[in-house]
């Protein structure tokens, strides 16, 4: 999922001259790719993982990656490709899934994916007691249980935060504002992102998780 730092929905008319201005900043704008994965019952969400550009970002230089809130990989286009999926699969999913099966004194579970082509190689994501299922091609938009509420709500959230925080820094005129923006831009790190990324996470409701299911699974 692609997560951008720009909100699109606005009431209140002061904040429209700014998100214009804000619009017109986010032409260089990084992106990133993000993976959120939950259980049917909405009752356990993995980690997220973040994908970025970088190696090792400037803002994490003194920071111990496992300190982090997300899993962070990286890949020159910040995209997920096979063998970040694998690693994720069996350094992140695997081990925290483990975990909370040991807790529910149950040993399998079952992964759904689509088909993107990260996924696509299959003899590298296995596990014992792990079983990977691909949804029916072309079927992602109705199957997809991320796609039936989840992101929207993770995005939502993010939005609200990166709005609020950039209301509370940026006022004045508009010839200020505009000043104030490009400022703004340049002193959100990564790691501002990061944070806002696990709190967007973490305020998606367990029943929008459940709730997300009803077309795959409906029985739930």
């Amino acid at each position: 999922m692609k997560l951008c730092y720009i909100g699109e929905h606005f009431q209140q008319k002061p904040w429209l001259e700014k998100m214009k201005l804000l619009r017109q900043a986010e032409k260089d704008e990084d992106r990133v790719t993000i993976l959120e994965f939950a259980n049917a019952s909405g009752s356990h969400r993995v980690k997220l993982t973040l994908v970025g550009k970088s190696k090792k970002p400037r803002c994490f230089k003194i920071i111990n990656k496992t300190a982090l809130p997300v899993h962070y990989m990286h890949q020159k286009s910040a995209c997920m490709n096979p063998t970040l999926f694998s690693e994720w699969f069996h350094d992140c999913f695997v081990p925290e899934v483990k975990k909370y099966l040991r807790k529910l004194k149950l040993k399998k579970a079952i992964l759904l994916m689509d088909n993107a082509p990260a996924h696509q190689d299959v003899e590298t994501i296995k596990a014992e007691n792990f079983t990977c299922i691909f949804v029916p091609p072309h079927t992602t938009a109705i199957l997809q249980s991320m796609d039936q509420g989840v992101i929207e709500s993770m995005k939502r959230s993010y939005r609200k935060q990166l709005e609020s925080k950039l209301l509370f820094e940026v006022d004045g005129d508009e010839e200020e504002v505009a000043c104030s923006i490009g400022q703004f831009w340049k002193a959100l790190t990564l790691k501002d992102c990061v944070h806002m990324i696990k709190k967007a996470w973490e305020s998606v409701a367990e029943h929008t998780l459940k709730s997300s299911w009803r077309k795959l699974a409906p029985y739930l």
